[in-house]
C-alpha cells in the first residue's frame, strides 16, 4: 500500500510500464505537467486521438471524474507518423490504456482511496456490516463520541493517513484512542460497571448477564440498572445504597423489564423481554 497518493505524472509513467508501447513510431511518451495528487477511484480514463495541426498523431489521455465534472490530465503520447496503420496502432495503445487501467485501479483501491473518515462499529467482537464515511475528522469523532456506548469499541479508518484507530471510553467517561483492537477491547473489558460501588453479588451477576446480553456498555448503565432493581424490589433506595439480599428475589419481574428496556445507551428490543423478565426472574440464591 502506498503511503501517498499517485500524483498525475506517477500514474503516466506506471500506465506506460504497464501497456505494450508502439514499437518504432513513437517521438515521445510525455507526463503532464504539475503534480497533481489522484485521492479517489471514481474516475475513467479521458482520452483524445487527433492529428496534430502541423504534424503526427497525438493521444492525450488523463482521469475524467464525472461527478466533479473535471479532469485532471496525465500526459501525452505522440508519433510523428500520420498514415492508417500508425494511426491504428495509436487507437490500439488506447484501447490497452483503458483496458489496463481499470484493472490496475480496482485491484488496488486503496492506493486511490484518500478521502474521508469512516466509522464502524464493533460488538462481540464483530465489525458492523456498515459504515458511514464522513467528510472531515471532526465529524467522525463527534459520531463516535455519541456512539461508543452501544459498542465494545469503534474503528475509524482515517483515509487521508491510510491508518485505523479505535476508540472505547475510559472510566471517566473520555474517549480513549488505540493503534490496535485488541489493546482497545482489553482495555474497554477492563472497565467496571459498577464503578467501585458495594453491590451485592446476586444483584451485580444478574446485572451483568444483562449487560452482557445486550452488549451496553454505557458507563451510567450498570449502576442505573442496579438501583432501578433494587428500588423496585424495595432492596434499594435508587441511589446505589442496598440490602445484602438485592438480587435474590425481584417481583413484578415484567414491570421493572419495561422499566429497563431503555435505561440510558441500552435499547432492549421489545422482543427480547420475555429474556429479560427471565434473567430478573431467576433466584441467583438458589444457583
Amino acid at each position: 500500500m502506498r503511503e501517498t497518493p499517485y500524483t498525475n505524472n506517477e500514474l503516466f509513467n506506471q500506465i506506460c510500464n504497464m501497456v505494450t508501447l508502439p514499437e518504432g513510431i513513437l517521438d515521445y511518451a510525455k507526463p503532464a505537467p504539475g503534480r497533481i495528487p489522484i485521492t479517489g477511484y471514481d474516475w475513467d480514463v479521458w482520452s483524445s486521438l487527433r492529428f496534430g495541426e502541423n504534424e503526427g498523431i497525438y493521444l492525450d489521455i488523463g482521469a475524467v471524474f464525472q461527478s466533479e465534472n473535471r479532469i485532471i490530465r496525465l500526459g501525452t503520447f505522440k508519433t510523428l507518423q500520420t498514415d492508417l496503420d500508425a494511426m491504428r496502432k495509436m487507437g490500439r495503445l488506447l484501447a490497452d490504456i483503458v483496458y489496463m487501467v481499470r484493472d490496475f485501479v480496482n485491484n488496488n483501491l486503496d492506493d486511490f482511496d484518500w478521502t474521508g473518515y469512516e466509522v464502524r462499529g464493533i460488538r462481540n467482537e464483530k465489525m458492523d456490516p456498515h459504515s458511514v464515511t464522513y467528510e472531515t475528522r471532526e465529524k467522525a469523532l463527534d459520531t463516535i463520541r455519541k456512539t461508543v456506548d452501544h459498542y465494545d469499541a469503534v474503528q475509524l479508518y482515517d483515509r487521508p493517513a491510510h491508518r485505523y484507530e479505535y476508540y472505547s471510553k475510559d472510566s471517566d467517561g473520555k474517549l480513549q484512542k488505540f493503534e490496535d483492537l485488541g489493546t482497545c477491547l482489553a482495555a474497554a473489558s477492563s472497565f467496571d460497571p459498577f464503578d467501585g460501588h458495594e453491590v451485592p453479588a446476586a444483584l451485580k451477576e444478574m446485572v451483568e448477564e444483562i449487560l452482557k446480553t445486550w452488549a451496553i456498555r454505557g458507563l451510567c448503565d450498570g449502576m442505573y440498572i442496579a438501583n432501578v432493581i433494587a428500588n423496585e424490589s424495595g432492596t434499594g433506595d435508587g441511589m446505589s445504597h442496598f440490602e445484602a439480599d438485592a438480587g435474590t428475589k425481584v417481583p413484578e419481574p415484567e414491570r421493572i423489564a419495561a422499566r429497563l428496556q431503555f435505561a440510558y445507551s441500552s435499547t432492549i428490543p421489545k422482543t427480547d423481554l420475555p429474556e429479560l423478565v427471565r434473567i430478573l426472574s431467576h433466584h441467583t440464591s438458589e444457583k
